[in-house]
Formats: C-alpha cells, sequence, structure tokens
C-alpha cells in the first residue's frame, strides 16, 4: 500500500503569493493510511497543523498535505510518507504581504 508525490506548491525553487498555502499531493494505493505522514517545515516537524485531504472517488486516488500560515522569507519542507521512498525535500519562498 504505497503512494508517489506527483506535485508540491509552491513548487522546489518557487515563490508562493503572500499566505500561501504549502501543498503536497499524493497518488495513493487503495487502503493507504495517513498514519505515518510527517511534514517538516524549516526542520519543525508541523505535521500536526496539517489538513490531510482525499480526493471524493472510492477508493480515493490522491491525498494532499495541506499546511496553512506559512510566513514569508525562503523555507525548506520535507515531507515522509506510508509507502514511500525515502522523505522528499523542496525549497521555495513565500513572497512579502
Amino acid at each position: 500500500m504505497g503512494a508517489r508525490l506527483i506535485a508540491t506548491r509552491p513548487v522546489d525553487g518557487g515563490t508562493g503569493p503572500p499566505d500561501t498555502a504549502v501543498v503536497a499531493v499524493l497518488e495513493i494505493e487503495e487502503g493507504w493510511s495517513e498514519d505515518g505522514v510527517r511534514l517538516r517545515l524549516d526542520g519543525e516537524d508541523v505535521t500536526e497543523r496539517c489538513a490531510i485531504r482525499t480526493d471524493r472517488a472510492w477508493p480515493p486516488r490522491r491525498a494532499e498535505i495541506v499546511l496553512t500560515g506559512v510566513g514569508p522569507g525562503s523555507h525548506s519542507a520535507e515531507l515522509e510518507w506510508p509507502g514511500g521512498a525515502g522523505p522528499h525535500l523542496w525549497r521555495f519562498a513565500v513572497a512579502e504581504g
């Protein structure tokens, strides 16, 4: 029961608008569980602040890990998930408001 990362927002090396949400999109297999998903922002575990949403298909095919309230500046995010091939790291910036 695995999952594959298919997108991040902001994209690696990109800049998001003020008050942007950090989003990672996983393509998930049937039976996938969000247990074990971990998101770190700038080295801090922020998993408790994340919303994890799945699409409306049954069984769900995609999951989004969403973090809001990210301040301006340069950031790094690291995502781990069940069935993943290891942590995925991406760097991005959030523009001043």
